[in-house]
């Protein structure tokens, strides 16, 4: 987050029912926690936002997209969950802000090929998959679901590059 936050205002959340929020019952939907999320833009007086969503908050990212397009600038997917549904596909079409998808190539909590079906479904997009050449060298392999920590100085230089162009 340093990184980004050099150039960027950068607020890092912790989604209903996880780390220090609220753990409401029972625990908010995808659609509850966009909610939330424009709710949030709403309260700080947010007009335009790039988002940065990893595994469900990728999800909950899209439907932030889908709900308040205006609302978001730009969108980053990191090892991102999506809605295979054939519904969920055209809600991906429907993506129209520049978007970067970056995963690690070992994710095993979702599998790359999620990349490529994002990357496929939303026009204007970018995928970025990381090797494990690229991985830090003190990186824990077990923690590939989360490329922003195992790649993490290839992943802060790629996404800020994203977000200042």
């Amino acid at each position: 987050m340093a990184a980004l936050a050099e150039h960027n205002r950068v607020y890092a959340l912790d989604l209903l029912g996880y780390g220090e929020s609220d753990k409401p019952v029972p625990h908010p939907d995808a659609r509850a926690e966009a909610k939330a999320l424009i709710g949030l833009l709403d309260s700080e007086k947010i007009e335009h936002a790039a988002l940065v969503g990893l595994s469900w908050g990728g999800l909950i990212a899209q439907m932030v997209v889908g709900t308040a397009p205006e609302r978001v600038a730009k969108l980053v997917l990191v090892d991102s969950g999506y809605d295979a549904s054939a519904r969920g596909l055209a809600r991906l079409k429907k993506i129209a802000c520049p978007t970067l998808i970056v995963w690690d190539e070992d994710d095993m909590v979702i599998p790359v090929a999620g990349a490529k079906i994002l990357g496929d479904g939303i026009p204007n997009s970018r995928v970025r998959i990381f090797k494990r050449a690229e991985r830090d060298p003190d990186a824990d392999p077990s923690q590939a679901h989360w490329s922003q920590v195992s790649h993490s100085r290839e992943w802060n230089k790629v996404v800020a590059e994203f977000l200042r162009t």
